[in-house]
């Protein structure tokens, strides 16, 4: 008979304490406990040797025990704090027993230095990977096509699904609108708990980006800490400091992008109805050419001019030519009216100074002072629609100046 368990029955015991508390239901698990031996070593070690090097230097000094024993306990008082906080500057990152909000509060600073999405996700998540010593993360964005729906932007080693679709999660993280544990989420969710351990197995921490109006505009989830601690009060509360921080800021970034659309419709609609009007002004002013003053005004224009070669009556030929001159200034009103609608020769590659000289010509004309248009450079091709944009320019500062400048002369370059 050998006895199975014969002198490492101490060992045995060791193990079974921790086993009985996850069994008990007294913690969830034996990060806690680590944390808090380690912690109490920490400062049950420093405090000895803090009280120790300073009863050392004071037995060293002329004193009584009561006055030694009144100094040494004034300085452990006084120098703790620094020196603790001096001896976990120099410990690995790992070992550290606290967060370094820091790195939160220098997110939420650069957070209202751009309004660039990319940025914002960036600056959130560096901030928080920081100050929890990396632990597994993910951000979950609307998607553009259907905002109901969040689809993953970033993961890192945290085991979740590439889309959330709307229903009793979203719902609850929604409605709570702030920083969450899974334990709190999964008790609001009741029967629905079970989707939660589907779609994010080893999620911790729920932080939801929501716009004043109900909408996500991000959903940050965070895994166990980086050190293996679990996250405290103070934690929660800094995170949802920056959390708020980036709420302001993807909403100006949503409202900023939404702008950005709305002008580029309006630039849209610009250009199409800027399109329709110049294919209609084309139309007519190529109707008006060829039917009007190359066919009905021309003909006209040419029977009076015989009409006046055979008549001889000094009162008809008086006559005919007023109505010849009529018909003449009816000619240039015409095609005053057609450049006016659409130049010819703006769709030619290299017409546009050509075009802008003739309209100088027309509005030096009526002017009755000299404009003056210089051309530099070598010429370049040019498409259509830029000529007529530029033309338009030109033409709308060439009549600002006749009208409004009181100048003696234009120069148009």
């Amino acid at each position: 008979y050998r006895q199975p368990i014969y002198s490492n029955w101490i060992d045995l015991f060791n193990a079974l304490v921790p086993c009985a508390y996850l069994v008990g239901g007294v913690v969830p698990d034996l990060y806690r406990i680590d944390r808090t031996l380690m912690r109490v070593m920490f400062h049950g070690l420093l405090s000895i040797l803090l009280f120790s090097v300073i009863f050392g230097i004071i037995q060293m000094t002329p004193l009584d025990d009561l006055s030694a024993s009144l100094w040494a306990a004034v300085s452990v008082v006084t120098l703790y704090g620094p020196v603790s906080r001096f001896v976990l500057q120099l410990m690995p990152l790992r070992l550290r027993l606290s967060a370094h909000y820091e790195a939160l509060h220098e997110a939420a600073g650069n957070l209202a230095t751009t309004l660039e999405r990319d940025l914002l996700i960036s600056h959130t998540i560096t901030g928080v990977q920081k100050a929890f010593d990396y632990p597994p993360i993910a951000f979950f964005a609307p998607n553009p096509d259907d905002r109901s729906v969040l689809t993953l932007g970033v993961r890192d080693r945290l085991p979740v699904m590439d889309t959330l679709a709307a229903g009793a999660l979203l719902d609850a993280i929604i409605e709570s609108n702030h920083v969450m544990e899974s334990r709190v989420l999964t008790t609001k969710l009741g029967n629905s708990a079970d989707d939660l351990e589907a779609l994010a197995p080893g999620a911790v921490l729920w932080c939801p980006i929501r716009h004043a109006r109900g909408d996500l505009l991000g959903l940050l989830v965070l895994g166990m800490r980086g050190d293996l601690e679990p996250y405290r009060r103070s934690d929660v509360r800094e995170l949802q400091r920056l959390i708020d921080a980036a709420v302001l800021a993807f909403t100006n970034s949503a409202a900023y992008a939404e702008q950005a659309e709305a002008e580029a419709t309006i630039r849209q609609l610009y250009h199409r109805v800027q399109q329709i009007q110049d294919d209609t002004s084309r139309r007519i002013a190529q109707e008006l050419h060829d039917d009007h003053i190359n066919v009905n005004v021309r003909f006209t224009i040419l029977a009076l001019e015989r009409l006046l070669k055979r008549v001889e009556d000094p009162a008809i030929r008086e006559d005919l030519q007023v109505a010849l001159d009529g018909q003449l200034a009816l000619s240039d009103a015409l095609r005053d009216i057609c450049h006016d609608l659409y130049p010819m020769g703006i769709d030619r590659p290299f017409g546009l100074p050509i075009v802008l000289e003739d309209h100088i010509d027309r509005e030096q004309n009526h002017w009755r002072k000299p404009i003056e248009l210089i051309v530099t450079g070598e010429q370049c091709l040019i498409a259509a629609d830029i000529q007529r944009e530029a033309l338009r320019i030109a033409q709308e500062a060439i009549a600002n100046a006749t009208k409004h400048s009181g100048a003696n002369k234009i120069t148009v370059r």
